[in-house]
């Protein structure tokens, strides 16, 4: 199993449903809205490399 740590920047206003939103999607285990130079983390796993 692999995991990765994505950092998203958004429009203004908008992390809190680009988190709710991404959450949805299959292999992501967390989807955060946050402060600072990034928006959303999200973590995220699957099998192998390739199909992250």
């Amino acid at each position: 199993m692999v995991h990765a740590y994505i950092l998203i920047q958004t429009e203004v206003g908008k992390a809190a449903s680009v988190a709710a939103e991404i959450a949805g999607i299959p292999g992501v285990t967390s989807s955060e809205d946050v402060t600072g130079p990034y928006d959303v983390i999200v973590r995220a796993e699957a099998d192998n490399v390739d199909q992250l």
